[in-house]
């Protein structure tokens, strides 16, 4: 994503195209570090490292020409804040990886609730759909 003033308006991006002296750094988990690494900090640091999107939606000015690579869901919540040039990567890195950690044996006065969640989180996995504007500058409010 890209300030609502893209550096580079195009739908379709590449790394090699990224100023990384605008670059506001997002950590994902270690597969997504090594994939920056190899492709954009041979070169050069980025400008700012987090790791939460509040830091990010603070640091974040739309007068600057700044670009994140984030998963779809910051982007999402980046929306309600900012206005967003989103592009896709010709280069894309790896699939963001999310764990569901469950204790081996749970008290059994927690096992309605814990299949309750787990239903939910099913239906809601099943549902759940970004709507990204590429190309774009767009805001969600």
């Amino acid at each position: 994503m890209q300030s609502a003033n893209p550096a580079i308006a195009k739908p379709l991006v590449h790394t090699d195209e990224l100023d990384p002296t605008k670059e506001i750094f997002l950590k994902w988990d270690d597969a997504y570090q090594i994939w920056h690494n190899q492709w954009l900090t041979n070169y050069a640091r980025p400008c700012v490292s987090t790791d939460t999107i509040t830091m990010i939606a603070r640091l974040w000015s739309p007068e600057e020409q700044y670009w994140m690579i984030a998963p779809e869901s910051v982007i999402h919540e980046m929306y309600g804040i900012h206005p967003l040039y989103v592009s896709q990567l010709e280069n894309p890195p790896p699939d963001r990886c999310c764990y569901k950690i469950k204790h081996r044996s749970p008290l059994n006065t927690t096992s309605k609730a814990l299949a309750l969640f787990e239903e939910e989180l099913a239906n809601h996995l099943q549902t759940i759909r970004f709507d990204l504007k590429l190309g774009q500058t767009w805001k969600r409010y």
